[in-house]
């Protein structure tokens, strides 16, 4: 058997050996005779290597015949300690001796290990148990949009959390603390930046409010050299009326590599960002950069999705109760300018 039957199943294909003269066309036919030299050239050089081959091997051999109770030396090459017996912690449910293969020597680094054996069942499963939420994010699953917690389990490092669904850690273990991320930096010269409690909406808010609008915003994300690198093109601000101006900035970045700003302001906002740069610059939407909304408002949240989605369709967090009235909506109004 070839080794091209071990591996495929069938024999290998073969190639018949062509009668020189027998195409009408010369560039075909010097073709295949070429073919078939080559052919033949490699079939001779592989039983040239596999003779020397054999030849190699056979040198290191011997024709030797020993009969019963006859006395033999054995010749030992000792290579060092194969196995070596390890001290586990207390606890541990495995043998403590390994062979040197399975060893690797530890390079001290300021990352503190855990000594800490994570608890397993009567069948030897891993039982975990969350500690604490590192992180959130927000998913789109189906037709619904599920927020997600990543997760640090009790007795496992820390590059060992995991994302998981929020509803489930919170039904699993209520008294689990899951805080969402607060990625947003103010900037206040003359004004606040608050968070209190909107008995409207029934929810916590951050409040902008401050007399100049240029001075009193938040901004994301904090550093401003780094960027969002957010692709999805639908952005949604939830935003309470206060009855008063305020604005807000998008950065984004086109096709071509330039930066472009938007500059808005309204009370209730849905953006079709790849519409609003198509339509502005003439170019596509690649990703968002940077946002910036100013005072004065009352702002729920900010998020992005691939689409915008029905009051059905989202989950409580990102509706806003309050209803909103027909005279109290104003016309958006966007101004787009060059960074």
């Amino acid at each position: 058997m070839t080794p091209f039957q071990a591996l495929y199943g069938w024999p290998p294909p073969t190639v018949p050996i062509y009668p020189a003269g027998s195409s009408p066309v010369h560039e075909v036919d010097q073709a295949l005779q070429t073919r078939d030299e080559l052919l033949m050239r490699l079939k001779t050089d592989l039983v040239v290597a596999a003779n020397k081959m054999k030849q190699t091997v056979d040198k290191k051999l011997r024709d030797v015949e020993f009969k019963e109770r006859d006395m033999v030396y054995l010749k030992l090459h000792l290579f060092g300690p194969v196995a070596y017996k390890l001290q586990l912690p207390e606890g541990s449910r495995v043998h403590s001796t390994f062979h040197v293969s399975l060893l690797k020597k530890a390079v001290e680094d300021s990352t503190a290990g855990s000594t800490e054996v994570p608890p397993i069942d009567d069948e030897g499963v891993l039982v975990l148990e969350p500690k604490s939420a590192i992180d959130t994010i927000w998913l789109k699953r189906g037709g619904r949009i599920i927020k997600q917690s990543l997760i640090q389990w009790n007795k496992l490092p820390m590059e060992d959390a995991t994302w998981e669904d929020t509803a489930v850690i919170k039904q699993q273990i209520p008294s689990l603390i899951l805080k969402d991320k607060d990625p947003l930096q103010p900037g206040v010269v003359n004004g606040h930046v608050k968070r209190p409690h909107d008995e409207d909406i029934q929810s916590n808010v951050l409040e902008i409010v401050g007399p100049n609008i240029q001075s009193t915003y938040v901004t994301c994300p904090i550093d401003p050299a780094a960027t969002l690198g957010i692709k999805l093109p639908f952005l949604v601000m939830i935003v309470k009326n206060l009855k008063k101006y305020f604005t807000f900035e998008i950065q984004v970045l086109d096709d071509k590599n330039v930066r472009q700003r938007f500059r808005a302001s309204n009370f209730q906002i849905q953006l079709n960002l790849a519409d609003f740069t198509r339509r502005a610059y003439g170019t596509n939407y690649v990703e968002t950069l940077r946002v910036q909304v100013h005072a004065n408002c009352r702002l729920r949240r900010i998020y992005f999705s691939d689409r915008l989605y029905s009051e059905e369709e989202l989950p409580p967090e990102f509706k806003l109760y309050l209803p909103m009235q027909d005279e109290m909506q104003s016309k958006l109004l966007l101004v787009a300018e060059n960074c």
